[in-house]
């Protein structure tokens, strides 16, 4: 089979591998188209240890979608000649979750007409992005969220005191943690929109 491996910065090749071998449990796929996700761009353009997993000498590419070639004997979900979308946080050695869709979010929210629109990352690299098109940022690894929002949003009535004055908070991270803050944290009639995928059950409240 054909695989991209990465070299480092601005330095990809294809290379020919053998085809995996497809166990008692396994799935064996085979990809018909892969796209560029956000992730593949940072480290092509900036080289490797910028915050994302793909290393140096792996196979990197985590967005295919792809068809079924074969089925391991214990298997009965799938059947070969199935199209599927594999999960892209189970790529072999690419865990990596890109800004891409989170950006694109508040590019429409100023689209329509937000005035104020604050990106919250873990990533420099990706929130150096957003604050050079304009927006609001904060690293929530290393700023106090609640106080720099309430500097920039203002304040408003929730249900437990007075919080940040923010409309609608967008989850493009599908972690657990931004719903806790939203329930603790947003303003009555605010509003939580989820755009990433979140593997975990959601708790109740």
């Amino acid at each position: 089979m054909k695989a991209a491996i990465y070299l480092g910065q601005e330095d990809v090749v294809v290379r020919e591998l053998p085809n995996p071998v497809c166990g008692d449990n396994d799935v064996l796929i085979k990809n018909i188209y892969s796209s560029v996700c956000g992730t593949d761009v940072a480290v092509y353009a900036k080289g490797p240890n910028i915050g994302h997993k793909v290393t140096v000498g792996g196979e990197f590419g985590h967005e295919t979608i792809s068809r079924v070639v074969e089925v391991g004997k214990n298997v009965t979900e799938f059947k070969v000649g199935e199209r599927v979308y594999p999960y892209p946080l189970y790529a072999q050695n690419d865990t990596s979750r890109a800004g891409t869709i989170g950006l694109a979010a508040a590019v429409l929210l100023k689209y329509f007409g937000m005035d104020k629109v604050m990106l919250c990352d873990v990533s420099d690299f990706r929130l150096n992005i957003a604050k050079n098109l304009g927006f609001a940022v904060c690293n929530t690894e290393k700023d106090n969220f609640i106080e720099k929002a309430t500097d920039y949003f203002s304040t408003a009535f929730s249900l437990n005191g007075m919080v940040p004055d923010i409309d609608c908070w967008i989850d493009a991270a599908g972690s657990e943690s931004i719903l806790d803050l939203f329930m603790q944290h947003g303003k009555i009639i605010s509003r939580f929109v989820v755009v990433a995928v979140n593997n975990k059950p959601i708790r109740g409240f």
